[in-house]
């Protein structure tokens, strides 16, 4: 896998950080809908892990280095988190629940929010960034994203067929699952033409 979006620089680290708070925002969005109709659309995010099994997976094995790969995703995380955090503090306000000086104080208290699962993402971006790598255990970490996901949606076909709720979240694991194998069998043509072209040429960037 030779392609890389994301390098190790400040303006790449930006682009990331902007990534996770649109995706905060898009976690927000869905969490205003309903959550016990045939959609489901309030789990988008929050009772599935396919969304961030596919986003983080790619920013990892797009990624320019190792260490850049676990900047990204624990950069994209956090400030998800960040974000759908403060979110929550809003709805909370607007339901009457508490006051402006609840939302005020939040904004330093989300900060630690994110923490734990920005330190653990970090480790899991970097081992997953070896699955850039020509060998069998880089094909095991490349393609494991994929067996997750795959899991998880046989899980939510059960799901759905026994309670007829859902629909949203299982549509989303079957399209996370085709456009990552998509995007990773384009990444390795791409990767074993360039070899073909440039003997001794290795698959890693």
């Amino acid at each position: 896998m030779n392609k890389v979006y994301f390098r190790s620089d400040l303006r790449s680290y930006i682009k990331v950080g902007l990534m996770g708070i649109a995706a905060g925002l898009l976690v927000a969005f869905f969490s205003m809908f309903p959550h016990d109709d045939l959609w489901g659309l309030a789990f988008f995010s929050s009772q599935t892990f396919g969304f961030w099994i596919f986003s983080c997976s790619l920013l990892a094995l797009l990624s320019e280095k190792k260490h850049a790969a676990g900047i990204n995703v624990a950069l994209y995380v956090y400030l998800m988190f960040y974000v759908t955090g403060i979110f929550k503090r809003l709805a909370v306000i607007n339901h009457g629940y508490n006051t402006m000086e609840y939302f005020w104080s939040g904004l330093y208290e989300e900060l630690t929010y994110g923490l734990p699962y920005a330190v653990i993402c970090f480790v899991l971006g970097f081992i997953i960034w070896h699955g850039r790598m020509d060998n069998w255990l880089s094909l095991l970490l490349r393609y494991a994203p994929a067996l997750f996901i795959l899991a998880e949606l046989i899980l939510q076909i059960v799901h759905f067929l026994s309670v007829r709720k859902g629909l949203f979240m299982l549509v989303n694991d079957a399209l996370y699952l085709v456009f990552y194998l998509l995007i990773i069998s384009k990444q390795i043509k791409t990767a074993r033409l360039i070899c073909t072209q440039n003997p001794g040429h290795k698959l890693l960037s």
